[in-house]
């Protein structure tokens, strides 16, 4: 289902670029064929956590979770598209979300003078989507001033983490 434009305070914000679209991750032989993944994206990507001290205006409702929309991360989401296509042959820190639970991320810059841009994601198994192997869900895309130095992440190449959890070959560059 389509996202709708949210209109903030007679501003329109398109959503449209936040659809689900499939990723092709080459296989690790020409006869591994390709592992498909689905990328969708979740709305963390353009909305901050709710406070009291936020106006109401900015209010919106996501999956029955109170959130202010951050015209912000709405405007870096435009690019998530290309930053994720850019990440897919290179490496992913491991991360963990506030509960501990374990997740993924890829880190980008906006700008040479910007912070990390951090690309939260899970990859999980598609077995009930026909011709997918995969699903590359984007939990949450932000600035992140604190981020502590890549060399204190466990990493992994893109290719293998998703060839561990689908259980399809890919290749990875070494």
């Amino acid at each position: 289902m389509a996202r709708q434009p949210i209109v903030i305070r007679g501003v329109t914000y398109l959503l449209d670029h936040l659809e689900p679209f499939t990723l092709q991750i080459a296989g690790k032989t020409p006869a591994d064929g390709v592992c498909a993944l689905v990328v969708t994206f979740g709305h963390h990507t353009f909305s901050q956590a709710w406070t009291d001290e936020c106006h109401v205006d900015w209010k919106i409702d996501e999956d029955g979770e109170d959130r202010k929309f951050c015209p912000t991360r709405h405007h870096w989401s435009q690019g998530l598209n290309a930053h994720i296509r850019g990440h897919v042959k290179g490496k992913a820190y491991l991360s963990r979300d506030r509960g501990g639970r374990l997740n993924h991320m890829f880190v980008s810059k906006l700008s040479s003078a910007s912070p990390p841009y951090v690309i939260v994601f899970q990859v999980t198994r598609a077995n009930a989507i026909k011709g997918v192997d995969g699903q590359l869900k984007i939990l949450s895309a932000y600035e992140n001033d604190r981020l502590p130095k890549l060399e204190t992440f466990e990493r992994i190449k893109f290719a293998n983490l998703v060839s561990k959890i689908t259980g399809k070959p890919t290749a990875a560059k070494k």
